[in-house]
């Protein structure tokens, strides 16, 4: 069996947290991303970290709206052959209801011109796009979202008085 690793800033590491503060411009996270080079996997390294900065970009912009001034946890870690990313946040979560598709739908059914996208970009002026969870979920062979409750565990979504924050599981899911 081969050890993967992740290389970060010269140095070789199973695992790697980034806390990713606020008020960080975005160009400095994706050059932080840039730095790192994951394992071979079947997704391409580009792939990997746009849907990563979509996850992230979201994340920061709950923060923001909620006045949240914790930061967002980013977790990269090898396993085998696996790669696993966790985005964790504090910015209160969100009803998926409102998404402009199911989540759990299969990604082939879904046109993102629809109409209901068109709406959900039109009533956030066009600030949002309803492609984060999207990008994660056609990028990744495993995606696991939950909620965070006051405790930090992890929950579904069952209304914005107990929820905290959103945590996003990503897994390449080969592992030997």
């Amino acid at each position: 069996m081969n050890t993967y690793h992740i290389l970060y800033q010269g140095k070789s590491t199973r695992s790697l947290h980034l806390r990713i503060e606020p008020g960080i411009p975005f160009k400095t996270i994706l050059k932080t991303l840039e730095q790192i080079d994951f394992p071979q996997t079947t997704i391409r390294h580009d792939h990997i970290i746009y849907a990563v900065l979509e996850l992230v970009n979201n994340s920061l912009r709950a923060h923001r709206e909620h006045e949240v001034n914790e930061p967002v946890h980013l977790r990269f870690r090898v396993d085998g052959r696996a790669l696993s990313i966790t985005i964790e946040d504090r910015g209160r979560g969100f009803d998926p209801s409102r998404l402009p598709y199911d989540l759990n739908e299969d990604l082939s059914s879904i046109d993102l011109n629809n109409s209901n996208f068109q709406e959900y970009r039109l009533q956030h002026q066009y600030k949002r796009f309803g492609m984060g969870l999207y990008v994660a979920r056609k990028t990744f062979p495993t995606f696991h979202l939950s909620f965070i409750d006051n405790r930090g565990q992890e929950r579904k979504w069952d209304g914005e008085e107990t929820i905290q924050g959103t945590k996003i599981h990503l897994s390449t899911g080969a592992q030997e």
